[in-house]
């Protein structure tokens, strides 16, 4: 549509389809002011007579209350991309398993792991941008570490093994600054997030599980820790949460243990 003829309801409509796709409120008032700022640009120059953002009526600022995917149904995702592709379906097991963000995921270098006591250090993360992709640091700014869990040390040894096997084959070998999960022998560059995202999705419709985003796999893993009564300290530590302001978008799953504590005093 030429920006000539952008008028309020077409904003608006647009606002009203990424609230409607799960945006939150928050979210779209971020695309609004970069949608002002441009707009006021544009008139300011003199391609357009109006601006389009003057009275827009906005979502309502509140989360959505989340609605995590059963815990069969995630299993059920990671088992089918384990079977098309091992390293990718080991890339959404790690997102199940540590709660990491797929840009974490795609940072991962063999010198962050430490196989042997089963943890890693979540150090930076992988954006995609126009022109590929950059390296940043964690959205915290803060690196975290985090135990790891059986099956994901065997997973990891595999992949491994998988890309020392590779390397070998090839005249070459991976080292410590290597990434994890490369589309090189060598592990010089890392995978792009939203190739993890549309392997993701392959993964889910061969899986027959209902409709998930690869983001939806990080809040099972939050809410499965909460269900457990594992502290929300330990929480916001394994999720990179700087604020309480996450844990609130969890607060009926938090209203449900502390009825079930309730319960539990009154039988002491």
């Amino acid at each position: 549509m030429s920006v000539a003829r952008l008028r309020t309801r077409d904003i608006e409509d647009f606002y009203a389809d990424l609230y409607a796709a799960g945006q939150s409120g928050s979210s779209i008032r971020k695309v609004h002011w970069a949608m002002r700022q441009s707009l006021a640009w544009a008139k300011r120059r003199g391609y357009v007579s109006m601006l389009a953002t003057e009275g827009i009526e906005l979502p309502p600022l509140g989360e959505k209350v989340l609605e995590p995917p059963d815990s069969a149904h995630v299993r059920a995702v990671i088992e089918a991309g384990l079977r098309e592709d091992r390293s990718f379906g080991t890339m959404i097991a790690f997102v199940a398993w540590t709660g990491c963000r797929r840009g974490e995921v795609c940072a991962l270098k063999w010198c962050d792991l430490n196989l042997e006591v089963g943890s890693v250090i979540i150090r930076r993360s992988i954006v995609a941008t126009p022109g590929g992709v950059i390296e940043k640091g964690t959205k915290t700014g803060e690196a975290r570490r985090l135990a790891l869990g059986p099956a994901t040390i065997a997973l990891l040894n595999e992949q491994k093994t998988r890309c020392e096997t590779k390397a070998a084959v090839c005249g070459t070998a991976i080292g410590a600054t290597s990434f994890v999960f490369s589309r090189d022998v060598n592990g010089a560059e890392p995978w792009n997030p939203c190739s993890l995202s549309r392997h993701f999705r392959n993964a889910l419709k061969a899986s027959g599980a209902p409709h998930m985003r690869l983001h939806d796999v990080r809040h099972h893993s939050a809410t499965t820790l909460l269900k457990n009564g594992v502290s929300v300290g330990e929480v916001m530590d394994r999720h990179g949460w700087k604020t309480l302001e996450m844990v609130g978008r969890y607060r009926h799953l938090l209203d449900a243990t502390d009825h079930a504590a309730a319960a539990t005093l009154e039988q002491a």
